[in-house]
């Protein structure tokens, strides 16, 4: 009987840390098409040393068509929206494919390229969107104790809207760690498009 009684208070404590938080409504992952994705303090870096950039934005995509585990795209954008850099590559989009010991390896694509993995996307009935990440924020993510990188996963506003949450975290042995959790070390982004979309830009996604 006393056996009886440890499996119900487990059971009851179990729905009780459930309850207290929330509980996914829906399957996050399945809407966003990623569980989660990185970059390295390098790529980050190099895409805020873009000539203009105050901001990298972040696009969920597939690496390919018939991608099953989805990932995530990073962007520099300029002061006005535009998105910018690639040097002489001509290859702005970085798409993160995976971390190999302390460093993320990335699928580097221009715009047509990265036009096709968003709508690989929704074309696998995911919903496509974006969310953005100043440079300050960016550096202050990347100035916590331990951190090499950031990890990246979906993540919904009170609305609904379907946006991503930053954290930074410790790259190593192929892995992807979130640090503790500080002041400064997790970012959601409260305005992703399409939900709050800026006017004259031309979003890969839209």
């Amino acid at each position: 009987m006393r056996n009886v009684f440890k499996l119900v208070n487990a059971a009851l404590a179990l729905v009780i840390i459930l309850s207290a938080c929330g509980g996914p409504s829906h399957d996050l992952t399945g809407d966003a098409g990623f569980e989660w994705a990185a970059f390295d303090d390098t790529d980050l870096r190099v895409l805020m040393g873009e000539e203009g950039c105050t901001t990298v934005r972040f696009y969920n995509v597939l690496r390919k068509e018939g991608d099953t585990e989805g990932s995530v795209m990073a962007v520099a954008v300029d002061a006005l929206g535009r998105e910018i850099g690639g040097g002489a590559s001509g290859m702005p989009y970085r798409i993160y494919d995976k971390v190999v010991d302390r460093l993320t390896e990335t699928i580097d694509t221009e715009r047509t390229g990265a036009v096709k993995a968003s709508q690989w996307l929704r074309d696998a009935g995911h919903k496509a969107f974006a969310a953005e990440l100043g440079v300050k924020a960016l550096v202050v993510l990347l100035r916590n104790k331990e951190c090499n990188g950031i990890r990246i996963t979906p993540s919904t506003l009170s609305d609904g809207s379907l946006t991503m949450r930053f954290t930074a975290a410790k790259l190593g042995s192929g892995s992807c760690e979130e640090l503790p959790a500080v002041p400064g070390s997790v970012v959601v982004c409260g305005e992703p498009c399409p939900a709050y979309c800026s006017e004259d830009v031309e979003y890969v996604h839209m």
